[in-house]
């Protein structure tokens, strides 16, 4: 089977440092400072078996969301966290993982959430990237 916690601890390992990062989700009490990023991962899908039916091969995905006072916060963030990730080859024992390859592009949009005492909105901006995954020999 899959070891998806050490894995996911892998990809999260590659956020980039300075930046405000968290695992899944943001607490909201208390509510942290912007900007930040969000690493999201589920568990990876079994994309080949063996003829005996043996997963040989899984594919992952990784969702960064990046929440940032202003556009050009929110792409300051964006900029370092596609930097870390894209091309990256996170190191998990047991397996082989593929190069870290983003998947379409990333837009930057308001959130609903109006920054306390401002009358601005939280801008948010989503990339999502995807790996293969195989047991080392």
């Amino acid at each position: 089977a899959v070891t998806a916690s050490a894995i996911a601890e892998a990809i999260y390992a590659l956020a980039p440092a300075g930046v405000n990062k968290h695992r899944g989700i943001v607490a909201m009490s208390p509510t942290p400072a912007l900007p930040w990023l969000v690493v999201s991962q589920g568990v990876p899908d079994i994309s080949g078996r063996s003829l005996a039916s043996t997963p040989q091969a899984h594919v992952g995905t990784v969702l960064l969301t990046v929440a940032g006072t202003s556009e050009a916060s929110a792409l300051w963030v964006t900029d370092r966290a596609i930097a870390a990730y894209e091309g990256a080859r996170p190191v998990v024992a047991g397996w082989s993982l593929s190069p870290l390859e983003q998947l379409g592009d990333v837009k930057i949009f308001p959130d609903d959430v109006v920054i306390a005492g401002t009358n601005q909105r939280v801008m948010v901006a989503k990339a999502t990237f995807r790996y293969t995954a195989t047991r080392a020999a």
